[in-house]
């Protein structure tokens, strides 16, 4: 009787002392992460899923998509373009005759509805050439940002594009309006040009946000003219800085654009 107690004693003992299999920390710890891992697998599946879903959706309906927004081009009114031209401005039919080193240099642009011309001078300032690129509609092949449009042609032999830096300028109004500058030499001529786009009230100096927004607003059916801005001066002249400024003031103040 004796031995049975102790042996009883002995096994109570050792389960009361004794860790279950189920609640040892390191097998816990084991199924734990085990859980987590198949947690994580599941969220990923989940969004790759998702993600696989919302592309076949958009691919599916992208066709019926671009019919409604050309059919909206097709119908809605004409694009108004008021806003966008060059004060002064006059067409390449209505170019009278040289009379600048700024004038020799022609941009390779293509696809325009209308390109536009304008020379600027105040204060006895240098000289400025203006140049527009409009843009009423916009389909493959004929758009303001692709790369056949640019300063100076790889096959061109008279003209050099030696750099180009963005820079902000602050004009009369406190408006901030970014552009890129850039500097062109030729033979005997040295110039600076100053570029900028506009969509629809949007301003911007960089292609690709310009290629954005338009994508943006063909998507949300908006009808709204591009534009790309040039400001030409010859950089030998004394205040040619100055003169740039004159000009930019005067296209934005005559457009109307205060904000």
């Amino acid at each position: 009787m004796f031995a049975l107690f102790s042996i009883g004693s002995y096994l109570q003992r050792y389960d009361t002392n004794s860790t279950s299999v189920l609640t040892n920390p390191i097998y816990a710890k084991k199924r734990n992460s085990t859980s987590e891992l198949f947690s994580q697998v599941n969220s990923r599946v989940g969004q790759y899923l998702a993600t696989t879903i919302t592309l076949i959706v958009v691919v599916a309906a992208w066709p019926f998509w671009a019919a409604a927004i050309y059919s909206y081009a097709a119908t809605s009114a004409p694009v108004d373009t008021s806003r966008h031209l060059l004060p002064q401005s006059y067409t390449s039919d209505q170019r009278g005759s040289i009379g600048s080193a700024a004038e020799l240099w022609q941009p390779r642009n293509s696809g325009e509805d209308i390109r536009l011309y304008a020379q600027y001078t105040h204060n006895r300032l240098p000289p400025v050439r203006a140049i527009a690129f409009l843009y009423k509609e916009q389909h493959q092949g004929k758009e303001m940002v692709n790369a056949g449009n640019v300063l100076v042609d790889n096959s061109d032999t008279d003209w050099r594009l030696i750099n180009t830096a963005a820079q902000s300028i602050t004009l009369d109004s406190g408006t901030v309006l970014n552009i890129n500058a850039s500097g062109l030499n030729s033979t005997n001529q040295h110039l600076i040009v100053w570029q900028w786009y506009r969509i629809g009230d949007e301003f911007t100096s960089s292609s690709l946000s310009a290629k954005i927004i338009e994508i943006k607003n063909r998507l949300l059916f908006r009808r709204l003219p591009s534009v790309n801005y040039m400001l030409v001066v010859d950089y030998t002249e004394e205040n040619y800085e100055s003169a740039l400024l004159s000009a930019i003031n005067i296209i934005y103040n005559e457009q109307g654009d205060t904000n």
